[in-house]
């Protein structure tokens, strides 16, 4: 075998002349052979976000999964329900959480509790805040003002 010798040395292009396509019948493998150094499936989109009470505006609802790894994306703003104490849950996700625990970030404006966190389960997140030392869901009624305004950004696994 002609590469025999060459084991880690061989480029596919440079940056002056790069190929154009890839068209891959099996996976991508990195730092490895074995299946669980595979990466064979890509995807990104749009989802759509729905609240679990009254109705809210979702833009920028996008995703990205690479393998089991998918990162969601939301802004959710003009809530109708703002006086309820109903707990804020956002339905929608692209691919259902393994089970436990997924975290994510969360930016907000015109909110009561600014100490808060994004849990996925499932297809839903869920956002908990941790101002008294006790987690405890955010409400709508802590959403004081109708330019309230949710950005989220979660990582989360999928089966």
């Amino acid at each position: 075998n002609d590469l025999a010798g060459r084991d880690a040395a061989i480029d596919l292009g440079v940056s002056g002349a790069r190929f154009k396509d890839l068209y891959l019948s099996g996976g991508i493998k990195l730092g490895g052979t074995g299946a669980a150094n595979t990466i064979s499936d890509y995807e990104e989109g749009n989802w759509t976000a729905v609240v679990g009470t009254g109705t809210a505006t979702a833009s920028n609802a996008s995703y990205t999964k690479v393998g089991r790894i998918v990162t969601a994306t939301l802004q959710i703003s003009a809530f109708s329900d703002r006086s309820s104490g109903t707990s804020i849950n956002i339905a929608g996700l692209p691919f259902g959480s393994i089970s436990g625990r997924h975290g994510g970030s969360l930016m907000s404006r015109y909110v009561n509790n600014s100490d808060n966190q994004v849990y996925v389960s499932n297809t839903s997140i869920s956002i908990y805040g941790n101002s008294s030392g006790s987690w405890s869901q955010l409400l709508h009624s802590d959403l004081n003002n109708s330019g309230s305004e949710l950005y989220i950004s979660i990582t989360y696994q999928t089966a």
